[in-house]
């Protein structure tokens, strides 16, 4: 599962994008993976946090005592 660091949209498998350079001789085609709502290409891993239930992306996340915790319920504990 993966998370959209700007539109916050969950989705299983990124898009991937192929173009086509014809103008170079060297790699001319290039791909790329982007988030399936807004086309952005900046996604994180997302795990879901064992007491809230939210996905967050896995920066966001602490470990108590063996338990994922969203940073909000990370706060509140």
């Amino acid at each position: 599962m993966y998370i959209c660091d700007d539109c916050g949209a969950l989705f299983h498998f990124p898009t991937e994008i192929h173009e086509v350079h014809n103008e170079l001789e060297d790699t001319p085609e290039e791909t790329w993976y982007v988030c399936p709502h807004c086309n952005s290409t900046e996604y994180s891993e997302a795990v879901q946090c064992d007491l809230c239930g939210e996905y967050v992306a896995h920066d966001y996340v602490e470990l108590v005592n063996g338990t994922i915790a969203c940073s909000d319920c990370y706060t509140k504990h």
